[in-house]
């Protein structure tokens, strides 16, 4: 009986060694999972909390957790995360993008990996300005008159306070936008001469965000320039010059009326004439009223023979192909008298109309105006 004891002792550690070659007790490889705090999309150099909390082991083995923040970037990183607390670590990107990100767990045998995708996005608040008027868009002036628009940003949309409001009362998408007025109000106005304008607001609210409105939100005026003049005239020739500012003109129309008696021996010619022209009448003399001038701008020397109240008149049209040339001309601007012929380029700034009369007594009307 004394071998007893050290039988058992030897069927215990043979059991151990055949539990040792036991085929079915082979190591099971770890479960990996990630989790992040918060919701992709993050703010750049935002504080992201990466966890390794849901993986596990089947056999019950310590789990190690190495990070990689980057898979593209080619450096193939492996940082340890905290083993007591699920491999936590915290990371930041600097520079918007996308990022896969690669958990790799290791129960001491085998390597897990889980990836996830991370973007980075600078985001914006809800911010959007917006212009209103109750203001005609459409409206008139005459000569140098000029006329005052109202304008509302308050219907602007921003999560935090609008700060400035910056407006630009001329905007040209060629020039960009420029602040001709700026202000903490979100009302405000502004005086416009005759012309086509359009008016955009730039607005900033006190996180520093900015919005500027679209080519739709625009508000588009147009002011038509209205101009009429009437002179008497006694004899020989005459001039009529006429300075026009804040064009663009779209339309003329000179309108000469008089009393020709029953001889008709003072009918009147009208010519209609450029400033870079020789004003020479005799020149554009014709038997045709339709022939084209020599040199003058337009003609009209048509008499009604019937009547001594005559009535005669020059008409010139932006829209007509034929008469467009003259309204495209651009003037010396220190000397808004000159104007150099410049066929379809710009909108006059300053343009002068001279009509040149023979004899007679009459009055002359012009009228100058955009349609």
């Amino acid at each position: 009986m004394k071998y007893v004891p050290w039988l058992v002792t030897s069927l215990i550690f043979l059991a151990g060694c055949l539990d040792f070659i036991d085929p079915n007790n082979e190591n099971n490889p770890p479960l990996a999972m990630i989790k992040l705090s918060g919701t992709s999309p993050f703010e750049p150099d935002t504080n992201i909390t990466f966890s390794a909390e849901g993986s596990s082991d089947p056999d019950g083995d310590t789990l190690e957790f190495f990070w990689d923040f980057d898979k593209n970037d080619g450096k193939n990183e492996k940082i340890a995360g905290d083993i007591g607390k699920f491999g936590k670590t915290v990371h930041s990107y600097s520079t918007e993008g996308e990022y896969t990100v690669t958990l790799t767990v290791s129960d001491g045998n085998e390597l897990v990996s889980e990836e996830i995708v991370v973007t980075i996005k600078t985001l914006k608040s809800d911010i959007k300005a917006i212009i209103n008027t109750e203001d005609e868009t459409e409206r008139t002036v005459k000569g140098e008159d000029q006329i005052t628009f109202s304008f509302s940003a308050k219907d602007s949309i921003s999560d935090s306070v609008i700060t400035k409001y910056e407006w630009d009362f001329s905007y040209d998408s060629s020039d960009g936008f420029t602040t001709e007025k700026e202000s903490k109000d979100s009302d405000t106005s502004w005086d416009f001469k005759s012309g086509l304008y359009s008016v955009r607001l730039r607005i900033t609210n006190e996180m520093g965000e900015t919005d500027e409105s679209e080519f739709a939100d625009d508000i588009d005026l147009k002011i038509n320039y209205e101009y009429t003049s009437t002179k008497q005239i006694s004899s020989e020739q005459q001039e009529h010059p006429v300075q026009l500012y804040s064009i663009p003109a779209r339309y003329v129309r000179a309108t000469l009326e008089y009393d020709a008696g029953n001889t008709h021996a003072t009918d009147l010619d009208l010519y209609l004439y450029n400033t870079t022209q020789e004003r020479k009448p005799d020149d554009d003399e014709g038997n045709n009223q339709n022939e084209e001038c020599n040199v003058c701008v337009a003609k009209n020397y048509t008499h009604d023979t019937g009547s001594s109240e005559q009535l005669n008149d020059i008409e010139l049209d932006y829209y007509n192909s034929s008469d467009r040339k003259w309204f495209d001309n651009v003037c010396n601007d220190e000397d808004r008298g000159f104007c150099e012929e410049l066929a379809l380029s710009k909108y006059t700034r300053s343009l002068l109309w001279t009509l040149l009369l023979n004899i007679g007594n009459s009055f002359l009307i012009l009228s100058i105006f955009t349609r």
